[in-house]
């Protein structure tokens, strides 16, 4: 026999090596060697022949094989990458892609290239798979040769130049639920002919479409309010552009070059057309047809405006019948440039809308519109064009008056307010209301910087110093022993609070939406906490608790979205509803063995994993927990002995008769497990159906046609292992011992 093996080079060939077997015995009958040898030439043609046709089959024939891995790696927190011998790029995980070109490390701009940059001429497809929420800035930009896109439900936004320069890339769906795009998502994709835009998508960035030279065709999705700065220019081939009535300004160059643009769809009226801004370098809307739609809008309301004594704005416009509320847009000049952004946004009822936060000697243009109950735009007003001009306290003189029965208060031309004497501030409502502070008043509220609070003082007031939106710095003196409701309420720019241990009591919402506080100490002798004290303090990632408290209030840390880690001092017995309702990368709580009680909630919208229990496991178990807490429920419990506690175990599900059985394996060191069930899902928590120290369970009370989801737990003397995966099945009329097809292992997150 002769074996003839030719190893076989292209990239992609499934037939990486192909053998001949073919039977020789004939050749060796004859005596003529010329016969032989011209035989054996033949027999090299023919096999010649055969690997050259195997080698000019096209790849989809011979191409059978599973693509093999190139690269991989890190591209998210949670997130890999990895291309394969076949070009595709797929990125699998949960969260957000990370963000690359020029980022900011901190303390200076850094080019980050992607992890696949150096590989892109290789890259043809891209797969982002289901669990993705953001793609990040130049992911996928100057993969030259890419000609194919798939994105998962799910997506919520995509960063700057995500396709720019994607020049064989000819089409590209955006999926439903993605609610924001950043500047030059496809600039410079030249073969781009069509694009589909989700309703969902409320901005689009500027240059979206910059030089998409075969772009034809474009629907822009409803609820854009703006064609933002050079988003088709130089488009050359577009004809028709879609745009939806909610339009209010078409910026800069927006179509500049559209040379063979010829019709423009407009979703709203003709004098809703008339009224959207048309910034210059946009001649192609002139020489376009532009039709209308028939519905009718609420019309537009006529806007004015008023200066009080120190240069203060405050917009005025006539109500409109069927108005549920009012979209106020501002427009600045940016790089010679009028840029319009929606600034507030106001209930039906009201007309009239002051306290804006204005730079001295800028000019700012307003424009209003109603909306009606079902989200519908209305025409826009006119515009109103306003050039700040401040005088007065914070800017070029100084004011004074009390603030308590024997407090005074000083705000002087460098923004700095004083407040001094002896005792407690006087209470004071909100800006807008019959009695705010008077260094709120009359917009004065944007030029308090800096709050000196001299000792003395012992009570800060209700509402004291909240919606001074550019405060700095504060400095509050020993002997101070109470901040008040809403003390400090949306000082949005405040960066650190330094709080006198002396204070014994903080009410409610006393520094909700201070949003720049990274870091916050409460003092030990703290006594009172009120509900929401530090809710929605977006940055704050560390939070140190006073000794002296007993409760944890309500709301407490409710959309604290920074914080990883909170320890409760000992002596706390109860945690208020929805205490850390929303705190997203939340993952360790440290709990005290005094803790009796955990309110409706409090851990709802977090990523709790681990829970440290200073008590044992006869307190973990004698604890109350409202409902919603399934994040705590299913973190692993590690209790005051610090030894090991067990591993979550693996579950099967299966029927037998009308009754559902949970087996599972022995987990090591587990004393015993612990058997939770939900059912329908209606509600976030498992309950407990029982305890054993067997491997497997049967649940009896189960009804057929109902959706039942089970998990497990292993218990020892140290603590509870995390919850187990789930398994979920549905009784029905089934022969015994039959397994669940429908049950399957699905993450609890």
């Amino acid at each position: 026999m002769l074996f003839f093996c030719v190893t076989m080079q292209p990239a992609y060939c499934f037939f990486t090596k192909v053998c001949y077997n073919i039977s020789t015995s004939s050749f060796y009958t004859t005596k003529n060697r010329k016969g032989t040898i011209r035989l054996k030439k033949r027999l090299l043609s023919i096999l010649l022949a055969a690997v050259m046709l195997l080698s000019a089959l096209p790849l989809g024939l011979v191409d059978t094989a599973e693509a093999a891995a190139v690269s991989s790696g890190q591209c998210g927190n949670d997130i890999r990458w990895v291309l394969d011998d076949r070009g595709t790029l797929s990125i699998t995980g949960a969260g957000k892609i990370y963000d690359y070109g020029y980022v900011w490390n901190g303390e200076e701009w850094e080019d980050i290239p992607t992890p696949w940059f150096g590989l892109r001429d290789q890259i043809r497809k891209v797969v982002v798979g289901k669990g993705v929420t953001y793609i990040g800035t130049e992911a996928f930009g100057e993969l030259y040769n890419l000609t194919s896109v798939s994105l998962p439900a799910g997506l919520e936004g995509l960063g700057a130049d995500v396709f720019r320069d994607c020049e064989k890339l000819t089409s590209v769906t955006i999926p439903d639920g993605v609610r924001y795009a950043s500047g030059d998502l496809f600039s410079g994709c030249r073969s781009l002919k069509t694009v589909s835009l989700p309703d969902s998508l409320q901005g689009l960035g500027g240059a979206t479409f910059l030089r998409c030279t075969s772009l034809t065709k474009v629907t822009l999705p409803r609820r854009l309010n703006q064609v933002t700065w050079h988003m088709f220019y130089g488009c050359t081939a577009l004809t028709t552009v879609t745009l939806p009535g909610g339009i209010q300004e078409i910026s800069e160059g927006a179509f500049s070059g559209c040379k063979a643009l010829s019709t423009v769809h407009f979703g709203g009226s003709k004098a809703g057309w008339q009224a959207v801004t048309v910034r210059p370098d946009n001649d192609a809307l002139k020489r376009a047809k532009v039709d209308y739609a028939t519905t009718t809008l609420l019309p537009a309301p006529k806007l004015t405006g008023s200066v009080n004594r120190y240069g203060e704005l405050t917009l005025n416009w006539t109500a409109v019948k069927g108005a549920d509320s009012y979209e106020v847009f501002c427009a600045e000049k940016f790089r010679n440039s009028w840029q319009y952004h929606r600034c507030d946004w106001v209930g039906g009822s009201q007309t009239s809308l002051s306290h804006f936060q204005h730079e001295a000697g800028e000019t700012y243009i307003y424009k209003i519109r109603a909306m009606d109950k079902n989200g519908t735009t209305g025409i826009c007003s006119n515009e109103y064009t306003f050039t700040y001009n401040p005088t007065g306290p914070g800017v070029t003189g100084s004011d004074s008056g009390r603030c308590g029965a024997n407090a005074m208060w000083t705000l002087d031309a460098s923004g700095t307010l004083t407040i001094s004497g002896t005792g407690a501030m006087y209470d004071y409502d909100f800006i807008g209301e019959r009695n705010p502070a008077p260094w709120c008043a009359d917009g004065l509220n944007n030029r308090v910087r800096t709050v000196v609070v001299k000792k003395g003082i012992t009570e800060l007031g209700y509402n004291a110093f909240g919606e001074c939106h550019q405060l700095e710095k504060v400095t509050l003196p020993s002997g101070l022993k109470r901040i008040g409701s809403c003390a400090f309420i949306a000082c949005y720019n405040l960066p650190e609070l330094t709080i006198p241990a002396t204070v014994t009591s903080i009410e409610s919402n006393a520094f909700t939406q201070c949003n720049s506080i990274e870091t916050l100490t409460l003092p030990g002798g703290l006594k009172k906490i009120g509900d929401a004290a530090c809710s929605q303090m977006y940055r704050l990632s560390s939070v140190t608790l006073g000794k002296g408290i007993t409760h944890l209030s309500p709301y407490m840390f409710n959309m604290c979205y920074e914080l990883t880690s909170v320890t409760i001092p000992e002596g706390v017995t109860d945690i208020g509803n929805f205490a850390f309702r929303y705190c997203e990368n939340l993952q360790t709580l440290r709990l005290p063995a005094s803790l009796k009680m955990v309110g409706e909630a409090a851990s709802s919208g977090t990523s709790i994993a681990d829970v440290y229990f200073a008590g044992t496991a006869a307190q973990w178990n004698a604890l109350h927990m409202d409902p919603g807490n399934n994040h705590i429920r299913c973190a692993k419990v590690h209790y005051r002995n610090a030894a090991t506690v067990p591993a979550a175990p693996k579950i099967k599900l299966t029927t037998s008769g009308n009754q559902f059985q949970l087996s599972w394996n022995a987990v090591p060191g587990a004393a015993s497990y612990q058997v939770y069930r939900i059912v329908d899902s209606t509600v976030e928590d498992y309950t407990l159906l029982g305890t054993t120290k067997s491997t497997t369970y049967t649940d009896k009370t189960a009804k057929a046609g109902t959706t039942y989801t089970f998990a497990v737990k292993a218990v020892n003397a140290n603590g509870e292992s995390m919850t187990s995966s789930s398994c979920a099945g549905k009784l029905a009329a089934a022969p015994d011992n039959v397994t669940l097809t429908g049950a399957k292992a699905v993450s609890d997150g």
